[in-house]
């Protein structure tokens, strides 16, 4: 019983709530990322963290153990696209892998004065329908993120009896946000109480 005391007091509140991507990502924040590098379950998040805790070495090895056989099939897979000229653009169409679920591609590199361009749009598969919803994404990430930040203080600071009080409000803020964003779930899950 002692020893169950004892690691609960080691583990703070933010901590039995949070990812270890998300325990990684405070402690970037820090500017702690020597130990950042030890919770993040990303790979790619903990090659950054090894980066700028200056462990270049760990960051390689973590970086080219995820990226390298990754990159090196996409970038195969770019130089085997079909290349069709479109008046002062290049449409690149890059094919599917299914292995990997990644689906087709084309991207459009556009004539500049200085030389080629790579349209970032067409990169990330942005099309006008597409680039309205993920602004409203990012909207509603933005207010989300701030009602996360609110309602970690006043967990932190003992407002909430229980859990399901907190989780709760949360979500009633959630779904507060989103009304101003039709793309966003509405509906509430149960919970018991």
């Amino acid at each position: 019983m002692k020893r169950l005391v004892l690691v609960l007091a080691l583990v703070s509140w933010q901590d039995l709530w949070s990812t270890p991507d998300q325990r990684g990502q405070r402690l970037m924040e820090a500017g702690h990322y020597a130990e950042a590098a030890t919770q993040f379950a990303d790979p790619m998040r903990r090659g950054v963290a090894q980066f700028r805790a200056g462990d270049f070495k760990a960051a390689a090895e973590t970086f080219g153990a995820t990226a390298g056989p990754q990159l090196e099939a996409r970038l195969k897979a770019v130089e085997d696209a079909t290349a069709k000229v479109a008046g002062d653009s290049v449409l690149l169409t890059v094919a599917a892998d299914e292995a990997k679920k990644i689906p087709p591609l084309t991207i459009v590199v556009k004539k500049t004065t200085d030389g080629w361009k790579i349209d970032g749009g067409s990169l990330f598969n942005l099309s006008p329908e597409n680039r309205e919803q993920a602004t409203q994404r990012a909207e509603l990430s933005k207010k989300l993120t701030v009602i996360t930040r609110q309602m970690t203080q006043e967990v932190n600071d003992g407002k909430y009896a229980a859990a399901v009080d907190a989780f709760q409000e949360f979500w009633t803020r959630s779904v507060k946000a989103a009304k101003t964003n039709p793309q966003a779930a509405t509906t509430a899950p149960s919970t018991n109480k």
